[in-house]
């Protein structure tokens, strides 16, 4: 059979099939034709994918050539570092340093440097008006031109300096009192401070204009500014008698006060009471040569007087003083001078006027302040920094005057007394002025530089101090100058430790008969000489050094110092419990004034220690006397070295303890 015979019988075949099987053959048909058109319409639909289950679309759509080249780019190459540019709310010349200084520390810089010159000078400036206190009453009134009978009072038998049968011998010689009042540029009460920042933060902005990386420009223009913000009058008040302070019963209440009140103090101290560090000092605060202070992170606010405010007069506050026509207050003169487009860009978006005193401020705070001023300027000139001369006719405040005698030109008569009464007292005087920023007589309105005529005519586009000049340099010295350049008074700290050979040479100047232990007390304390940081309410933790860890940061105290170290009552207490092993009972100057033995001046001898209580206390220890008959000590000082120094001292100071055979 031939194959197309053979396919004609399988065609003839199945449809036969079919027609005798024809219901289940449809329903195969149509089954099959449902199934394949459900997938022909299943290729026509593809449903979304959601974001979470495979992220945005575009993120699975590869990248250009060009974007996949600038990541690559950016991943091989570090982003490029801003180049800084001077600015005026910035202290510029922290980014410069002198030729071979260390580029990683703030304080090395030209900054640091030009700061360190002007609080040495602030410090050396309110040192030296504390050392008055240690020239006796007669050497003051010979300085100021006075009488020695001026000073002349009863016999006192415990001065040995008296003679009993010699009037002339009974000059009083300590100050019974130092009253010391501090006022700013209108003749406001203030607490001492320095206004080194102030005056640094005006050098920026006069010199981003005339040349920011000027040093020498910048110090000439910052001393000048010094120079005319700081004043001080000295004077020493008529003598005057008290009720009764030379009986025996007298001085035993008053050793009983004193150890009354160290006992208070180290029960506080164990307790965890003692004043937090950073406070302001509490009167009897020991530290030498300085009043409470604030850091130089201080905010800077309007003294703005208001209705309900007493009325401060000129004698309670400032001294005598004339205000030069010159000083006009610049303030009032340029608020509304017009300030070039050009300029004002160079400050930024991070001034505004704000920051700056308005004048309608000014204007409240002249009405308030203008009678102190008139007052002051009808009462003499003061005396300014650099001269240093006194107003010898001045006499106390009136707030302060109370027990001293009215002066009227004759020697204020001497009241009747038994001589165990009461020989005489007389206090010192001192008025400081400090001029900063918040004042209506303000640093700015001093500026004879800035403001002068060749100044503002110069082709450096400097504009003068106006609200924007203003404006700047307040906001650079409100910032925190330790956070940011690592600035404070901690950071100019000048002592430096004795070599080998200064301290044999000391040594060799001992007495020869002088006790062994004695011996090791002053070789210890000449060996911590710039070794031991001065701290507010530093004690020590443990003898020797190892444990107390000096020098290492710490919590600023008042004044912003933030090495660790000791207060001058600290060291005396650590240099005695190094070298005996024992530890000092009371570790404040009250309580070493009660400590030991009692000691005349004439007895005193290497290691003993002179307390000086009050308001200004201190202790010192005692090195030996210098050819003219003053005290040459060992001392833990705050300024203007900051740190254990060897001085020269008067310390005609009420204590003479001997703690050492």
């Amino acid at each position: 059979m031939s194959k197309k015979n053979n396919s004609r019988l399988q065609i003839r075949n199945m449809l036969r099939f079919v027609v005798q099987h024809k219901k289940k053959c449809a329903a195969a048909g149509c089954m099959l034709l449902l199934g394949g058109g459900s997938i022909a319409v299943s290729q026509l639909y593809v449903p979304a994918q959601t974001e979470e289950e495979t992220g945005p679309v575009f993120a699975a759509l590869p990248p250009e050539p060009a974007e996949t080249a600038a990541a690559e780019t950016a991943q091989a190459e570090p982003e490029t570092e801003a180049v800084w540019q001077p600015t005026p709310v910035e202290l510029n010349l922290a980014h410069y340093f002198p030729e071979g200084a260390d580029t990683n520390d703030i304080t090395q810089s030209l900054a640091g440097k030009a700061f360190k010159e002007l609080m040495t000078r602030d410090e050396e400036w309110i040192s030296n008006i504390y050392d008055y206190a240690d020239v006796t009453p007669a050497q003051m009134a010979g300085r100021l031109g006075r009488p020695v009978s001026s000073v002349t009072g009863k016999y006192n038998p415990k001065d040995e300096r008296h003679d009993k049968n010699n009037p002339s011998t009974w000059t009083v010689n300590t100050f019974k009192n130092i009253r010391m009042t501090v006022t700013d540029g209108d003749g406001h009460a203030i607490t001492p401070y320095s206004n080194v920042p102030d005056i640094m933060s005006l050098a920026n902005l006069y010199t981003y204009f005339k040349g920011v990386d000027d040093y020498d420009l910048f110090l000439s223009y910052a001393n000048e500014l010094w120079e005319s913000s700081h004043s001080y009058t000295v004077s020493i008040s008529d003598l005057y008698y008290c009720s009764g302070c030379m009986s025996d019963a007298d001085e035993k209440r008053e050793m009983e006060e004193l150890e009354r009140e160290a006992q208070e103090e180290e029960a506080a101290l164990m307790s965890g009471e003692e004043q937090e560090t950073g406070a302001a000092a509490p009167e009897g605060a020991s530290e030498e040569n300085t009043a409470p202070q604030e850091s130089v992170s201080r905010v800077i606010t309007a003294k703005i007087k208001t209705e309900s405010e007493p009325e401060t007069t000129a004698a309670e506050t400032a001294p005598a003083e004339t205000v030069p026509e010159s000083f006009s207050p610049v303030l009032a003169q340029t608020a509304e001078t017009p300030f070039s487009e050009e300029a004002a860009a160079a400050f930024g978006p991070g001034v505004t006027e704000a920051a700056a005193p308005s004048p309608e401020a000014s204007e409240a705070s002249g009405e308030s302040t203008a009678g102190a001023d008139n007052a002051a300027e009808s009462s003499g000139a003061e005396s300014s920094a650099s001269q240093e001369s006194f107003d010898a006719e001045s006499s106390a405040p009136a707030a302060e005057s109370e027990q001293a005698s009215p002066s009227n030109g004759t020697e204020t008569p001497k009241p009747e007394t038994r001589l165990s009464d009461c020989p005489g007292h007389v206090d010192l005087i001192i008025h400081m002025k400090i001029i900063g920023l918040d004042e209506e007589k303000n640093l700015f309105t001093i500026d004879e530089t800035g403001s002068s005529q060749e100044a503002l005519d110069a082709e450096d586009e400097w504009p003068g101090w106006n609200r924007y000049t203003i404006a700047s340099a307040v906001q650079l010295s409100n910032q925190d100058w330790f956070e940011k350049y690592g600035l404070t008074v901690s950071a100019i700290s000048t002592g430096n430790p004795l070599t080998p050979e200064e301290i044999n040479a000391y040594m060799a100047e001992l007495p020869a008969d002088l006790s062994n232990t004695r011996r090791e007390l002053i070789r210890f304390a000449l060996n911590s000489v710039g070794k031991v940081p001065y701290y507010w309410g530093g004690k020590p933790s443990a003898p020797d050094y190892t444990s107390n860890s000096f020098g290492v940061f710490t919590t600023a105290d008042y004044k912003g110092r933030v090495l660790k170290g000791l207060d001058c009552s600290g060291w005396i207490n650590w240099v005695y419990w190094s070298v005996t092993g024992r530890r000092l009972p009371y570790e404040s100057t009250s309580g070493l004034a009660t400590l030991g033995k009692k000691i005349k001046r004439n007895e005193l001898q290497p290691g003993d220690i002179i307390v000086r209580t009050g308001t200004e206390a201190h202790v010192i220890m005692f090195l030996g006397w210098t050819p003219d008959g003053k005290i040459q000590c060992i001392h833990e000082s705050s300024g203007p070295v900051n740190n254990v120094c060897v001085a020269v001292r008067d310390a005609n100071w009420p204590y003479y303890r001997r703690l050492a055979d």
